[in-house]
């Protein structure tokens, strides 16, 4: 019956945490760190090309942002290096805004069309999101002024990190020094599987002490060999391996927001392979001690 409680419990605490995911935003926003810059503006370059069903030659929609209107022919317009093209400009649809809050800091963001939110069943645009993200996989990030004239790009900026984060914190980008750190945060889908993972992981954990426990009685019984024993200890092992480089990736985003339980849920996965590694070499060593003692024997 306790065993029951305590499983009810980890669910609702599970489904707790998998709430807080509602408020996510879908766009990507981007602070520049290095001083204010109240008249440079920035902008998402994308490796798309003219026959993407989202290239036009302007985009109408630029007229109706926070944005400067651009001419056509201006630089950033222009610019497509290794096929590289401006959102801005050439997504159609695409939302960029350049916003002075109140305490007179800057805040940039940049929102995807609105015909791909149409299409996405979830509240806040997640899965056109994470569609997106997949479909162009990297870009860049270019500052112009308003007249269009480029004054810096970034260095290329993944989309999506393994297993399955997205870019949803502020990127902040230093245009002093061209130095630019994205913050990936995971996604629904992939906090559902670390946390599966993590609750496998106490499985793993009790696992290596049964199949010690099986060792023993087999060893008592004159059986030194217990190849499937080993097998079974490795497979766990390296079961909670994988979960512990699945964790890594968001290990930062589970502290900082599920404080507790984001401690519990990643130090699960760290827990049961430190302890599958102990195990593990004590078998082999076992065995190969049964090895030379049945060797010697003979």
């Amino acid at each position: 019956m306790k065993s029951k409680i305590k499983i009810l419990l980890m669910l609702i605490v599970t489904a707790c945490l998998l709430s807080g995911y509602a408020w996510l935003s879908s766009s990507f926003d981007i602070e520049l760190t290095d001083e204010k810059h109240e008249n440079v503006y920035v902008d998402m370059l994308l490796p798309f090309d003219t026959d993407d069903s989202f290239y036009t030659d302007y985009n109408e929609n630029a007229n109706n942002t926070t944005m400067p209107v651009l001419d056509k022919n201006c630089e950033l317009a222009e610019y497509s290096k290794n096929g590289y093209r401006s959102m801005y400009i050439h997504y159609s649809g695409a939302n960029l805004y350049h916003s002075v809050l109140n305490d007179n800091s800057v805040s940039r963001s940049i929102s995807l069309p609105n015909a791909l939110r149409e299409l996405d069943s979830t509240p806040y645009g997640e899965e056109a999101f994470m569609a997106f993200c997949s479909k162009y996989k990297k870009c860049r990030f270019a500052a112009f002024d308003d007249k269009g004239n480029i004054l810096c790009v970034s260095k290329d900026v993944k989309l999506k990190k393994f297993p399955d984060n997205y870019i949803n914190y502020t990127i902040e980008w230093n245009i002093a020094e061209n130095k630019i750190k994205p913050h990936y945060q995971i996604s629904a889908g992939g906090l559902i599987i670390n946390i599966i993972l993590s609750l496998c992981s106490v499985f793993c954990i009790f696992m290596q002490p049964a199949l010690k426990s099986s060792y023993i009685r087999q060893y008592q019984n004159g059986k030194r060999k217990s190849p499937g024993i080993l097998i079974t200890s490795g497979i766990c092992t390296a079961f909670s391996l994988f979960a512990v480089l699945c964790w890594l990736p968001s290990l930062f985003f589970a502290l900082i927001h599920f404080n507790f339980w984001g401690i519990l849920f990643v130090a699960l996965p760290i827990i049961s392979l430190i302890v599958g590694i102990v195990y593990f070499k004590n078998f082999i060593t076992d065995m190969e001690i049964s090895k030379k003692s049945e060797t010697n024997q003979q």
